[in-house]
C-alpha cells in the first residue's frame, strides 16, 4: 500500500515503521503473463485480412488437381477408340477402362480424407501431385490393355488422395465474404483441363480413330510436374488445421504469409473445439445424429452429380457417333471442344447461383428440376428427333456441370473443421459410385435394348427426382456464414429455412441451442 512501492522509488530508511521496499519492475514476459494480449481465432483473422495476392497461389495449387482431373478424364475417353484397334477392346472393356479410374478415385478419396486430417492438407496435396505425374507418365509405356487399366486405377488413387485436401486447403484460407465466389472458380478449371487435353488430341490424335496416344499421356501429366514444386515451396499448411491441432505459432506464420502484418492478437482454440482424434472417431462423428443427415444427403448428391456429369459425357461420345448426317460439319476434335465449351457456361451459372439471394437449397432444387426436364428430352434420341436431342444434350452438359460444381462448393462448407477433410473424402468417394456405374450401365442398357438408350436417360431423370425429394431434409444453408470448427453450431435445411440444433441433448428453441 506504500506510495513508494507503487512508484518504485526508494523509501526513506524509516517511514512509520514501513521497511524499505525493493524497486519492482515488470519484465516483458511478466507483463504478457499478467496482462495477456488480445486473443482471436483463425477465421476472425482471415476475415480481417481479406483477400491478398497470396491467395492466388493457394488457388493455383488447389485448382491444379481439378485441372489435371479434367485433363486425364478426357485423355482416357479419347484414347478408347485408338486402343480399341490396338488392343482389340470390346464395348465392355471400354467402359471398364474408364470406370477403373473412378474406382481408384474412390479408394484414394477415403485414404486422402484420413491422411489429410491426420497429417495435414499440404502433405496429401503434394503426394497427389507426385504420383499423378508418375503414373500418368507410366501410362504412356503400358504394353497391354490390362496394364493400362491397372495404371489408370493407380492414377485414380493419386487423384483421390489430393482432391479433398485441395478443396479443404482453399476453403480454410479464405475469408467468409469471398469463400463462395473463389471456391466456385476451382471447378471451372475442370473444363479448362479438358480443353488442354483436347488441344493435345489435335496434335497427336486429330481424328480420334488413329494416331499416337503415348505422347498424349505424357502431355496430360505435364502440369503435375509444374505444380508440384510450386505447392512444395510456396503454400503453407492450412491455418485452421494448425489451429485445431494446437500448433498456434505455425498458424500465425501461415496467416502472416498471406502478406499483411498481423496485430498482436494470438491464435486461440475455442473452448468447445475438440482434438481431431483417430480416423475411427472422426468417422463415427460424421454419423452422429448431428451430422448424419448432412453426411448421407451429400453422399447421395455426389452420386447424382457424378452419374449425371460423367454419364452424360460418356453417353454423348457414343450417341453422337451414331447420328448420321447431322454432325458431319464438325470434326471429332471440334466435338470435344464444343462439349467442353458448354461446361464453362455451366460453371458461370453455378457462380451466379452461389452469389444470388436464393440460398443454396433453392438453387440445388432449381438445378435438379432442370436436369429432370432435360433427361426426359434426351429420350428423343431413340426416335431420331435429333433437332430436340442435340441441343438438349449440350444443354445437359452445361446443367450437369453447374450441378456438379454447385454440389461440391456447398459440400466444402457444411462440415466442421474437425471432420471436414475426412467427410469430403468420404462423400467424394461414395459419389464416385455414380461415375463408376454410369459407363457400365450405359453399355449394359444398350446391349439389352439393342443399342437404344432411352432407359439410361430415364434412370438419370429418376436420380434427379430423388434429389429433389431428399433435399429438404439435408442441412446445407451456409451462405454468408463463417465455417464451423465443431459440431456445436446450427445450419438451415435446404428449402425449409429451419434451424437444426447441433448440440446434443439441447431441445429446439432452448436458449442454449448453439
Amino acid at each position: 500500500r506504500s506510495p513508494c512501492f507503487r512508484s518504485g522509488r526508494q523509501a526513506p530508511a524509516s517511514e512509520g515503521g514501513v521497511p524499505t521496499p525493493v524497486p519492482f519492475y515488470f519484465s516483458a514476459q511478466a507483463s504478457k503473463t499478467l496482462f495477456p494480449p488480445k486473443m482471436t481465432d483463425v477465421q476472425s483473422a482471415l476475415d480481417k485480412i481479406g483477400m491478398t495476392w497470396s491467395h492466388a497461389t493457394v488457388l493455383v495449387v488447389s485448382t491444379g488437381l481439378v485441372f489435371l482431373d479434367g485433363s486425364e478424364m478426357l485423355t482416357v475417353s479419347s484414347m478408347v477408340r485408338v486402343l480399341q484397334h490396338e488392343y482389340e477392346v470390346t464395348a465392355m472393356d471400354r467402359s471398364l477402362m474408364v470406370s477403373a479410374v473412378f474406382v481408384g478415385v474412390t479408394i484414394g478419396g477415403l485414404l486422402g480424407g484420413i491422411a489429410g486430417d491426420r497429417y495435414g492438407r499440404k502433405p496429401a496435396v503434394l503426394t497427389s501431385y507426385f504420383f499423378v505425374g508418375l503414373f500418368g507418365t507410366l501410362c504412356s509405356i503400358a504394353p497391354g490393355l490390362y496394364t493400362m487399366i491397372f495404371m489408370r486405377f493407380l492414377l485414380g488413387i493419386s487423384f483421390g488422395v489430393g482432391v479433398p485436401s485441395g478443396m479443404a486447403l482453399l476453403v480454410e484460407f479464405l475469408p467468409t465474404s469471398s469463400r463462395d465466389a473463389v471456391n466456385n472458380i476451382v471447378f471451372a478449371f475442370f473444363p479448362l483441363g479438358e480443353m488442354f487435353a483436347a488441344l493435345g488430341c489435335m496434335f497427336f490424335m486429330p481424328t480420334l480413330d488413329k494416331g499416337n496416344w503415348r505422347p498424349l499421356c505424357v502431355w496430360a501429366a505435364v502440369p503435375a510436374y509444374i505444380l508440384f514444386p510450386i505447392a512444395l515451396l510456396t503454400v503453407p499448411e492450412s491455418p485452421r488445421w494448425l489451429q485445431i491441432n494446437r500448433r498456434f505459432s505455425e498458424a500465425q506464420e501461415a496467416l502472416a504469409w498471406l502478406g499483411k502484418e498481423q496485430s498482436s492478437a494470438e491464435i486461440r482454440t475455442p473452448r468447445e473445439m475438440q482434438p481431431l482424434g483417430s480416423a475411427g472417431e472422426r468417422l463415427r462423428r460424421m454419423f452422429d445424429p448431428d451430422l448424419r443427415p448432412t453426411t448421407l444427403g451429400f453422399c447421395y448428391f455426389c452420386v447424382i452429380a457424378n452419374f449425371l456429369y460423367y454419364g452424360q459425357s460418356y453417353a454423348q461420345a457414343q450417341t453422337f457417333g451414331g447420328i448420321e448426317g447431322t454432325m458431319d460439319f464438325v470434326s471429332p476434335a471440334g466435338q470435344l471442344l464444343i462439349s467442353c465449351a458448354f461446361e464453362l457456361p455451366g460453371s458461370l451459372v453455378a457462380a451466379m447461383l452461389i452469389q444470388s439471394p436464393w440460398g443454396y437449397g433453392r438453387s440445388l432444387q432449381a438445378l435438379l428440376a432442370l436436369t429432370f426436364i432435360l433427361c426426359i428430352m434426351l429420350i428423343t434420341v431413340d426416335y431420331q428427333l435429333y433437332a430436340v436431342f442435340v441441343p438438349a444434350s449440350y444443354a445437359m452438359k452445361g446443367v450437369s456441370s453447374a450441378f456438379f460444381v454447385f454440389t461440391y462448393v456447398v459440400m466444402a462448407t457444411v462440415f466442421p473443421t474437425s471432420v471436414r477433410n475426412i467427410a469430403l473424402g468420404f462423400c467424394v468417394s461414395v459419389g464416385r459410385i455414380g461415375s463408376i456405374s454410369a459407363p457400365i450401365i450405359f453399355e449394359f442398357v444398350g446391349e439389352i435394348e439393342q443399342r437404344k438408350h432411352a432407359l439410361f436417360f430415364v434412370l438419370s431423370a429418376i436420380a434427379a427426382a430423388g434429389g429433389i425429394l431428399v433435399l429438404p431434409y439435408v442441412p446445407c444453408e451456409m451462405k454468408g456464414k463463417p465455417l464451423k470448427d465443431t459440431e456445436a453450431a446450427t445450419v438451415e435445411c435446404g428449402g425449409r429455412g429451419e434451424l437444426i440444433p447441433l448440440r446434443k441433448g439441447v431441445p429446439e428453441g432452448s436458449s442454449d441451442t448453439c
